[in-house]
């Protein structure tokens, strides 16, 4: 807040100036006034003298007379300067009072527009203004971590400044953006919250900053949790064509194969935004959730239910890729030796691919616990989380193997991890993953 004291400051005082100012000059003038009479009056009478004492000399004047003239002139020039020390006895006193009310009143007017500006002003947002701003060693060390590929300092240099300014909606809306480009969706999940609150705090409508928070729960929980669902809920009571909600829950219908209801929620989002820029694919998903919906036939399973059989639905992966299209990477994954200390049998294991260009969620991903090591696992359109984004989509993808401790998909310090690089996908791939690395 340096900077807003020192301009505000510098205001004030320049408006006091305004006040004080004319009031010196007038004060000097008068006082110069005052004394070129007195030096007029006593000029006046010294001349006088000087002509009574010349009309002696020529005789037209006697001692007497001339002392009575004399006597008249001094009584004349006491009667100038009593007159003058009443005037200016009173005077000045007004004056004095005059001036004591101009030095106070631009006082009491500074003051004034402080307490003013702080009760109704933007006092608040210029104190977060200044607590956003990035000292220049910050602001080296963020540039030096983005030049590096390293955003993860640079998203936390940022939540560190946002917590000293909590109703900052852009800040923390870029902040959730950023955490979501590096998956950090607790983070994500966190930053959009903030943006809700202050949104209803301050008569917002918040249902677009639901449906992204429902998003980033979605995502951080690895499902349809009861917060996504809360937030979910709450996004479309508030509108029910919300994008970002109505998006979400088509892809938790998708995932629990409710193939109809996810086709119907993709055509009222299209119905909604037209110019959507994920057009291409949902039209693609609408198609794929149609084709499905067709295949279940479930007056067939109804049949079977009926006479007591019991439709499998088998979990395992391999059997999964023999159905799915498209390519597929078979992944054996094991754990370092010298790591197998730092982990508990039920900590999740993540194993996901996702394209080396695009955004940054995975393409495909499954799910395990460490028991489990070491395991072979096939990674397909399968396993996507969004029939929008398969693994089918790209070219290239990274391949990861994480520990994560938290039971959290975004990777945390601590966590354990190994990763694959520039895997071409040109049918079915066969890669190894040692996880021997530990999450800084």
């Amino acid at each position: 807040m340096t900077v807003f004291w020192l301009y505000s400051a510098a205001l004030s005082l320049l408006a006091a100036a305004f006040l004080i100012v004319p009031l010196l000059r007038q004060s000097a003038v008068g006082t110069a006034a005052e004394a070129e009479r007195r030096r007029q009056n006593i000029q006046i009478f010294k001349e006088r003298l000087k002509e009574l004492d010349a009309e002696q000399a020529a005789g037209r004047l006697d001692d007497l007379a001339l002392a009575e003239i004399k006597l008249e002139l001094e009584q004349t020039l006491l009667d100038d300067a009593g007159a003058g020390e009443i005037p200016k006895e009173s005077t000045t006193l007004q004056a004095a009072k005059v001036s004591r009310l101009w030095l106070v009143l631009p006082v009491l007017l500074i003051g004034l527009s402080y307490g003013l500006y702080f009760e109704w002003g933007a006092f608040e947002a210029q104190k977060q203004v200044e607590a956003m701003r990035f000292a220049p060693d910050e602001l080296s060390q963020a540039k030096e971590a983005a030049n590096q590929g390293d955003m993860t300092s640079l998203v936390e240099q940022l939540h560190q400044k946002l917590m000293q300014a909590p109703d900052n909606i852009e800040g923390w809306t870029l902040l959730a953006r950023s955490a979501m480009n590096i998956e950090n969706y607790a983070l994500a999940s966190e930053s959009y919250q903030r943006v809700v609150d202050s949104l209803v705090r301050h008569g917002e409508q918040p249902s677009a900053a639901y449906g992204l928070l429902a998003q980033a729960q979605y995502f951080r929980d690895a499902g349809m949790s009861e917060a996504a669902n809360k937030s979910l809920e709450m996004a479309l009571s508030l509108d029910p064509d919300e994008l970002n909600a109505l998006g979400l829950r088509a892809i938790h219908a998708f995932d629990k194969q409710d193939y109809a209801l996810a086709a119907v929620l993709w055509q009222r989002l299209l119905e909604v935004a037209p110019e959507h820029p994920a057009r291409a694919s949902i039209e693609a998903g609408i198609m794929r959730a149609i084709s499905l919906s067709k295949d279940a036939n479930p007056d067939s399973q109804a049949q079977s239910l009926q006479e007591g059989k019991v439709v499998q639905q088998t979990t395992d992966q391999e059997s999964r890729d023999d159905t799915a299209s498209g390519p597929s990477i078979r992944v054996n994954v094991s754990l370092a030796s010298e790591l197998a200390g730092e982990v508990r049998p039920e900590d999740t294991v993540f194993i996901f691919a996702r394209a080396e260009t695009g955004p940054p969620m995975p393409l495909a991903a499954s799910r395990h616990r460490v028991a489990e090591l070491p395991l072979q696992v096939v990674l397909s359109d399968a396993n996507a989380m969004s029939p929008m984004l398969k693994l089918s989509s790209a070219q290239r993808v990274s391949v990861v193997a994480r520990i994560s401790k938290s039971g959290q998909p975004a990777a945390q310090a601590g966590d354990l991890q190994g990763s694959t690089e520039g895997v071409e996908l040109d049918g079915t791939v066969a890669l190894s993953i040692t996880i021997d690395e530990t999450v800084q």
